[in-house]
């Protein structure tokens, strides 16, 4: 069997070789893992600064043709949409940017920052759903009187 050169085996995932996930104490974890999550991270960023210039843009212009209560009604729904869009902008940013720079800085072992990146679905579920609207339209629904 022929081996690698040491250099060569830095920069291979090494998934099933060392653990049952990617080797993360080499800059395979950049290219395979890190990198991807980090260029997604920045599309992200983006996307986002160009729809919060167009909801800007887009209210600004809004704003002097308002001319009913319904309207008004349509712009406050509008703004809680983005309301909610933002935080879950910040905590998507926020986690995985701290997952990133735990790693480049190589701080071992990182378990709660794992842990909170594998709870980001919960913590935006749990953001979802228990807001006083939420909570008393579901109420409402189980309750029969809507």
């Amino acid at each position: 069997m022929d081996e690698d050169p040491p250099e060569a085996a830095y920069w291979k995932p090494a998934i099933c070789t060392y653990s049952c996930a990617l080797r993360t104490d080499s800059w395979s974890a950049m290219i395979y893992y890190y990198g991807p999550i980090s260029i997604l991270l920045l599309f992200n960023i983006m996307f986002f600064v160009s729809t919060a210039r167009w909801f800007y843009v887009n209210n600004r212009d809004i704003d002097s043709t308002l001319s009913n209560q319904a309207e008004k009604t349509q712009k406050q729904q509008s703004y809680a949409n983005f309301v909610m869009f933002l935080r879950f902008f910040i905590i998507y940013v926020v986690v995985w940017f701290v997952e990133i720079i735990s790693y480049l800085m190589g701080e071992k072992p990182h378990f709660w920052i794992d842990a909170i990146t594998s709870a980001q679905g919960i913590i935006l579920f749990i953001l979802t759903i228990f807001r006083k609207e939420v909570l008393v339209s579901i109420s409402d629904r189980l309750s029969g009187r809507k």
